[in-house]
């Protein structure tokens, strides 16, 4: 073979183009870049689109799932001095029961009761990021539908009061 200045020319472009392909080959492999660009390997770059698609989705139902959890904690919470205000309620009503018990003792323990049935209902309009945390059936007002659960009081003098909570 005859090493002509054209031929030279051949061999020096072939030469010269193989080793940059083998630059790009060793920078992709180095840098993981064959996932960035479409050209070079578009199921690649599908399967890493389909990976980071999953990624983000998990990240949004984690959020969910603590956004649940924080709404849960908040319920219980609240059903906690609710049932601190329903205990009191039931030593209050036992004391108005007491037959040694004046008038006007009688008279503050209703005052008492009426106090803690109006703590009662404000505990019952609280919200969460502004989702009830008891709302009544079927009103789609609350996190999600289930059964109910709910506890009433009342004092022989007519007054009453109730709480009421979903159960998921």
């Amino acid at each position: 073979m005859q090493l002509t200045n054209y031929s030279f020319l051949n061999a020096r472009l072939d030469h010269l183009s193989a080793s940059a392909a083998k630059e790009v080959a060793m920078q992709r492999i180095s840098a993981g870049d064959r996932l960035q660009n479409a050209k070079n390997d578009a199921g690649a770059l599908s399967a890493s689109l389909r990976l980071r698609s999953k990624q983000l989705e998990t990240n949004h139902k984690m959020g969910n799932v603590q956004n649940a959890l924080s709404f849960l904690q908040m319920q219980e919470g609240v059903i906690g001095g609710a049932m601190n205000i329903l205990d009191r309620i039931g030593e209050v009503k036992t004391l108005f029961e007491d037959p040694t018990n004046s008038d006007s003792d009688r008279a503050s323990y209703n005052q008492e009761f009426k106090e803690l049935s109006e703590q009662l209902e404000e505990l019952k309009i609280m919200t969460f990021n502004k989702i009830s945390l008891f709302s009544e059936a079927g009103t789609g007002q609350g996190l999600y539908e289930g059964r109910v659960e709910s506890f009433n009081a009342s004092s022989e003098s007519g007054n009453s009061t109730s709480i009421s909570r979903h159960v998921i």
